[in-house]
């Protein structure tokens, strides 16, 4: 296990899932940044799109953005936090949906496999995130409490 792992693992744990009960407000001038983000990634799904999240953790984000995706893959560092993504994965009937253990540095995807490529918070490494995307792929990435997107 690298420090990474083991650092995002204790972060697991000590949450119990990645969730620290910590509320979170919604009221913001240009509506709820989470929402935002969705609708952003939602609008380059289709039954046919493929999805990489990099650094997923408990994969309640990219679980609310799967069902406008015809595949979906999510990666994190942490096998605690994918343990826990399961669990919220596995009620969800969301079957398409992958949990893996990886590294944002070394997808290990081969080329031109996903159509858009989401980062909520986790770092994105373009070389290897560029590499693993298709043709006119989407990037969308958390900048700044605002979701972005590009090509």
């Amino acid at each position: 296990m690298t420090q990474r792992q083991e650092f995002y693992s204790k972060v697991a744990e000590k949450f119990g899932g990645y969730s620290s009960g910590a509320q979170r407000t919604t009221s913001f001038p240009q509506g709820d940044p989470e929402e935002h983000f969705d609708s952003l990634v939602r609008e380059h799904g289709s039954p046919t799109a493929r999805l990489l999240d990099v650094g997923c953790a408990d994969g309640r984000n990219v679980l609310a953005v799967a069902p406008a995706f015809g595949r979906v893959e999510a990666i994190d560092l942490s096998a605690e936090m994918l343990a826990s993504a399961e669990r919220h994965r596995a009620g969800s009937g969301l079957d398409h949906v992958a949990f893996t253990v990886g590294d944002a540095s070394a997808t290990g995807f081969p080329d031109q496999t996903f159509d858009v490529v989401t980062s909520r918070r986790g770092p994105l490494f373009p070389r290897s995130s560029t590499a693993c995307c298709g043709p006119g792929a989407r990037w969308c990435t958390w900048a700044s409490g605002s979701g972005t997107s590009s090509r």
